[in-house]
């Protein structure tokens, strides 16, 4: 459930033991309640990550692939940031080791019109969704605005180049936090959120702030849908490129 009018806060509630009841004798007898679980004693959608195989050389003239993790800090570390789909955001997931690390050059334009994956929500965590979830991309961009989280991400909302109406947000997480701190990529979201801090002056404030110049950026990362819920900036289906992984300045800076 989320309707508590803060776009940063969550609320979920639980419900067990149903009965639905109206005036009038019952018509027939209720049905009983299964007493077992769904394989695995968990519910949500099944996972459907598509193994990658082994990389493949990339295009000449293609982006650099991202790096393999280079090893977390501990199962221990970091501060407690967000829940929402965390693990799948911070590349802390069990399925994270087969995204397929050989970027694909997309656009804005393309991650927009995505479907979104049947099964998702809020609760599909350490779930990656095929095909997107498991493919690094990088997209050319123009930045709008952008924010600090109360989780501690950089919400940034970039525009497609020639359909500047679409938008969507592009997130570096903060690797102090737990998850971003045992992926094993924190080195490169510090890396990312310093190089936006430092072509667009300094930290963000926690309120949505326009960029007023042109700035058009390569951004390097892993697509993540999120549960539309009000976000500043967010597209038409909640894709994201969350996380960001390397971002290169083309022009504004």
């Amino acid at each position: 459930m989320h309707g508590d009018g803060d776009p940063s806060t969550y609320t979920y509630a639980y419900f067990d033991d149903i009965t639905l009841s109206a005036s009038g004798a019952p018509t027939a007898a209720p049905t009983a309640i299964p007493t077992a679980v769904p394989s695995g004693g968990t519910f949500g959608p099944t996972p459907v990550p598509t193994p990658t195989g082994p990389l493949t050389p990339p295009a000449s003239g293609a982006p650099t692939p991202i790096p393999a993790p280079a090893g977390g800090l501990g199962a221990a570390c970091g501060t407690h940031c967000g829940t929402e789909r965390w693990h799948v955001k911070t590349m802390s997931d069990p399925f994270a080791a087969q995204v397929n690390r050989n970027v694909q050059v997309t656009t804005v334009d393309t991650l927009w019109n995505a479907a979104v994956p049947t099964g998702m929500n809020a609760q599909s965590d350490n779930v990656r969704f095929a095909p997107w979830e498991l493919q690094a991309v990088q997209i050319r961009a123009t930045i709008v605005g952008w924010k600090v989280e109360a989780d501690n991400d950089f919400h940034i909302v970039v525009a497609d180049l020639n359909t500047p109406n679409e938008t969507m947000i592009v997130e570096p997480p903060s690797p102090a936090c737990s998850g971003s701190c045992t992926s094993g990529y924190g080195a490169l979201f510090q890396a990312a959120r310093d190089a936006f801090a430092q072509c667009l002056g300094g930290q963000p404030s926690n309120r949505f702030t326009p960029i007023g110049r042109p700035v058009v950026a390569d951004i390097t990362g892993v697509p993540y849908f999120d549960p539309i819920h009000g976000q500043t900036g967010v597209a038409r289906n909640g894709v994201e490129i969350h996380p960001v992984l390397s971002v290169s300045f083309v022009s504004g800076c």
